[in-house]
């Protein structure tokens, strides 16, 4: 055997073991000997693409292009890395390619329809993966996206059968799972939600990527003598903000927890009196002896359900001196004082979730509307559309101060000084709403789970009315209603 080829063969052989990393070393070995060797430079750029190291797999895609075009199974692996790096429109020309050299290449028809469908062309998509199933009736991703494109379609039964077949052919298929759990939510059963959620997590072995050394989570049960708990948000702020109020209940039922959170929540968190020594989340890592749960999954635990929400009422307040400052500071001069918010966080701007933020210019014309004091609740991304917008000096004199504060405290204050907040779906939904400030929510014709399917409010929060699209993509039209009810709220106040 020569030198070479015992590179490969010890490249591969790590390959298939998981031991990517010595893997790639030798695939390298076996470049430097060989620079043009196909085998080596498509399955390292496979390989380089599941490491992350996308610049490298890129150039060595490209490289077995230039040596083979014709090699189909290249040009899929090259799809998924530009899949990776969110490049739809190329991923299609790529499975294009493939499936022309290997029609019956069902896989490629998968990822032509997941593409399709974060393109939102559902029709396209819905052909693909249907050649796709035809194909091969096993491929359980193939059902994911099928999943994905009747639940964008408001078939939401089909949407449950889709993933449940994606589970059946792959039980380990964790965002299979997933999506089913936010589909049982949508569709107002708790029960299963609740259920396929701690699937879920246990089978993602949430306790991993957070790094716990903790092994025992909390079933609900009592806990013995002496026994504490370990409550960890290991979401995004928007679900802290709405599951944090059932720490409330685990202090009523005599609980010892500690609760790790994002520490820029801290403050609010106390202030609230919800808890009064929230941890960061690093600080997880000092707990051994105790059971731990997910704040997402602590609601399911209580017995929280649609119609039985347990706590609906205010629990997220404003420090008294900061919402006296930020009174003086706010001068409405009588008119009615509106926060608006409109862009969701950049990552989450995928899958399900996107299309869920407005661009500020089609707030025009609600902005303009005399007899109001318009505040830009906006902070992050997003916030540079206020700067460029056309409307910028129909807002609040004192909007370069509300600008400047970034720490949630300061914004509850802001929010508290607000007769009306205007939002997408956001943090500031749950920060407004777990006020039991008076608030509009504007949402994309299908929304997150937590919002429902048709309704007009919601069980979690009671302040809340919802503003949603009658048609995908449609905000001018919700502008317009909105622009509508402003005018009544305004005669009525």
């Amino acid at each position: 055997m020569s030198e070479l080829e015992s590179y490969l063969q010890r490249a591969v052989l790590l390959h298939k073991k998981g031991s990517l990393k010595q893997a790639s070393l030798y695939y390298k070995y076996a470049l430097n000997i060989d620079p043009n060797n196909l085998d080596a430079i498509r399955n390292l750029a496979t390989l380089s693409n599941a490491l992350g190291n996308y610049k490298e797999s890129y150039i060595l895609f490209n490289k077995a292009l230039e040596i083979n075009p014709k090699d189909y199974s290249v040009l899929h692996n090259y799809a998924n890395l530009m899949s990776n790096l969110g490049k739809y429109e190329k991923v299609v020309e790529l499975e294009n390619r493939a499936v022309r050299l290997n029609p019956v290449f069902a896989e490629a028809y998968a990822t032509l329809g997941e593409s399709f469908w974060q393109l939102d062309k559902l029709d396209d998509a819905l052909i693909s993966i249907q050649k796709s199933i035809k194909l091969k009736p096993n491929l359980s991703n193939a059902y994911l996206t099928l999943g994905c494109i009747f639940r964008d379609q408001g078939k939401f039964s089909l949407a449950i059968k889709s993933n449940l077949q994606a589970i059946k052919y792959n039980e380990k298929n964790i965002q299979a799972y997933s999506n089913l759990a936010n589909l049982y939510f949508l569709v107002a059963n708790y029960n299963l939600g609740w259920s396929v959620l701690e699937k879920w997590e246990v089978l993602s072995g949430s306790n991993k990527p957070l790094q716990l050394s903790i092994k025992e989570r909390w079933d609900g049960g009592k806990l013995n003598n002496g026994e504490s708990l370990l409550v960890v948000s290991a979401n995004g702020l928007g679900d802290t903000l709405q599951f944090m109020r059932y720490l409330i209940l685990l202090n009523g039922l005599g609980i010892n927890y500690s609760f790790c959170c994002q520490e820029k929540l801290h403050d609010l968190i106390k202030i609230s009196g919800i808890n009064p020594h929230p941890l960061s989340l690093h600080e997880k890592n000092n707990f051994h002896d105790c059971k731990w749960i997910t704040l997402r999954s602590l609601p399911g635990k209580l017995g929280v359900l649609n119609e039985k929400p347990l706590i609906a009422t205010r629990y997220i307040n404003a420090k008294l001196e900061l919402y006296n400052k930020w009174k003086k500071i706010i001068s409405a001069n009588g008119r009615v004082v509106v926060g608006i918010n409109w862009q969701g966080s950049k990552r989450n701007e995928i899958g399900s979730l996107k299309g869920r933020s407005i661009p500020l210019e089609l707030f025009s014309p609600i902005v303009k509307l005399k007899g109001f004091v318009f505040i830009s609740l906006q902070k992050g991304f997003g916030s540079e559309q206020f700067e460029s917008c056309s409307f910028k000096q129909y807002f609040s004199s004192s909007q370069y101060l509300v600008d400047r504060a970034f720490s949630f405290a300061e914004t509850a204050a802001i929010v508290e000084n607000c007769d009306l907040v205007i939002t997408t779906d956001t943090s500031m939904a749950h920060l407004a709403g777990g006020m039991g400030k008076r608030t509009w929510l504007l949402l994309q014709k299908i929304s997150d789970w937590r919002w429902g399917v048709n309704e007009q409010t919601t069980f979690w929060y009671p302040t809340i009315k919802i503003f949603r699209q009658k048609y995908k993509g449609d905000w001018k039209e919700v502008i317009f209603r909105l622009s509508h009810e402003l005018k009544i709220f305004f005669c009525s106040n």
